[in-house]
């Protein structure tokens, strides 16, 4: 939470009505700016100290994953997940009462 305010993402308020809410609307948000903020990073393997780095594939093969990962999350903002959510959410609670009806039914 602390490193999203600092760079900019949420606006927190304290005390007893306060709260966390976003900086800026969701749809300016890409989530890959969101997953590159905190301050441990998204390394998928530390190849800084290991001496036989430089000999194996291994290390550029997982920082090419790593970059087309990141390539996809900036194409979507905050407000694209969300809406993908609501209708995935609406379709999946449709298929629940579906299901429900013919076994309350019998």
């Amino acid at each position: 939470m602390h490193d999203l305010r600092k760079e900019g993402f949420l606006d927190a308020v304290r005390g007893r009505s306060g709260g966390v809410r976003l900086a800026r609307s969701a749809s300016s948000i890409s989530a890959g700016d969101v997953v590159r903020t905190p301050k441990a990073g998204f390394d998928l393997l530390d190849c800084g100290s290991c001496v036989i780095a430089p000999g194996r594939a291994l290390s550029g093969a997982l920082h090419e994953a790593r970059a087309a990962f990141m390539a996809v999350l900036d194409e979507y903002s905050l407000a694209d997940l969300v809406e993908d959510r609501k209708a995935g959410l609406r379709e999946l609670f449709a298929s629940f009462d579906q299901a429900a009806t013919p076994a309350e039914a019998a």
